[in-house]
């Protein structure tokens, strides 16, 4: 790929030029490969439907984090929580946030993005359950820990996921969509949780979130797949003289077949 002099430096071309300076044929970044487990090769369907999700549990992480301030007059007259002490566990929610997003990065590195969603819900699941049974400041505060940890993954790992399945020329409007339940989930929450608040009781706000969790958990162990592809090994793979080899041997032995 040739650049020019007075292009910013990291400019990658989308359209091919022509002499002429007319855009051609699009430029596919990254390269795809042949193997079956490369997600850019995905069917347009599997692709559609792993954005669903990873939008879904992004919006779902970010109400998360924001959904208690909807209890919080109630647990002052049930449990004698003042503001301030509220304040400390939403404190605590900002720690577990960061904490859980500094994790997020390496994490799928080892165990793959899949398995730290499934970290994140669980994480998830626990803080809505503690959050339920809060009785005492300390749990207060350890819930808010847990729902930060959960929403660590939408700020995170997402956008890595999305760049994983679409090509360069593809990614705005996904990245659109998870922007957008990202900015809309801390406002939907708390809509949420002071309506079942104003006509529940407000510990149900905990149970409601940790069955939203726990079905999403499900959906995404059985529909959503691993996204992580070595995909350097895989194009020198493909490159390296005996595959190449291989292929013209297969070629030539289909050629001899067909006719």
């Amino acid at each position: 790929m040739s650049i020019s002099q007075h292009e910013t430096p990291g400019t990658l071309l989308l359209f091919s030029s022509s002499e002429t300076g007319s855009s051609q044929d699009i430029i596919l970044r990254p390269t795809p490969t042949s193997s079956p487990d490369d997600p850019l090769t995905w069917s347009a369907w599997r692709k559609a439907w792993h954005t669903l999700v990873l939008v879904i549990i992004t919006g779902l992480a970010a109400g998360l984090s924001t959904l208690s301030g909807a209890a919080s007059y109630a647990m002052n007259q049930d449990l004698g929580i003042t503001p301030d002490q509220f304040n400390i566990a939403v404190a605590v929610l900002f720690v577990g946030i960061g904490s859980g997003t500094y994790l997020m990065s390496p994490l799928p590195r080892l165990l793959g993005r899949r398995l730290s969603y499934v970290l994140s819900l669980i994480a998830g699941i626990m803080g809505c359950i503690m959050f339920a049974k809060v009785q005492t400041m300390g749990l207060l505060v350890a819930s808010h820990f847990f729902l930060g940890v959960a929403e660590s993954c939408a700020e995170a790992m997402v956008q890595h996921s999305l760049a994983d399945i679409f090509f360069e020329h593809q990614r705005g409007s996904a990245m659109g969509l998870y922007v957008l339940a990202l900015s809309e989930g801390p406002f939907m929450g708390p809509l949420a949780a002071g309506l079942i608040a104003s006509s529940h009781d407000w510990r149900l706000i905990g149970w409601v979130g940790a069955i939203s969790c726990g079905v999403l958990l499900l959906v995404m162990v059985f529909t959503l797949e691993e996204t992580t592809f070595d995909r350097e090994a895989a194009l020198q793979d493909e490159s390296s003289p005996e595959n190449t080899q291989l292929e013209k041997s297969l070629n030539v032995h289909q050629d001899e077949h067909a006719t």
